[in-house]
């Protein structure tokens, strides 16, 4: 009889456990897929400041091949005033663009930032 109830205990443990671990693993299998369905996503690789109103940013997107998207950078002064804004359009037909930008600014930036990317709702 202590036997029985022993055995029972462990299967009531171990079913306890793997119902859990089945439980966080479809939770993060959802949370991954709600998640990391993003339209577009983007990274600033690197910037240079060609001159006091020009800088230049090297971009890599990541996208579905027939989303059109948006990524919007945004310059900086030395204070950290925004001194340049700039959206661009990915309209390639590839699910990985790397790319140079050139943003106009209103005086010497010395940063740049991507303040990030979105599908484009229209055309």
């Amino acid at each position: 009889m202590a036997a029985d109830a022993r055995k029972d205990r462990t299967l009531k443990i171990t079913g306890a456990l793997l119902g859990t671990a089945l439980f966080a693993l479809i939770t993060y299998a959802g949370t991954t897929y709600v998640t990391g369905r993003q339209a577009a996503d983007g990274t600033l690789i690197a910037f240079e400041t060609l001159s006091d109103r020009t800088v230049q940013a090297r971009l890599e997107v990541r996208k579905s091949r027939e989303t059109v998207a948006v990524c919007t950078v945004r310059t900086l002064s030395a204070r950290g005033a925004e001194v340049g804004r700039r959206d661009i359009r990915f309209t390639e037909p590839r699910d990985h663009v790397n790319t140079f930008v050139t943003v106009r600014t209103t005086q010497r930036a010395v940063g740049l930032e991507l303040v990030g990317c979105r599908s484009a709702t229209g055309p």
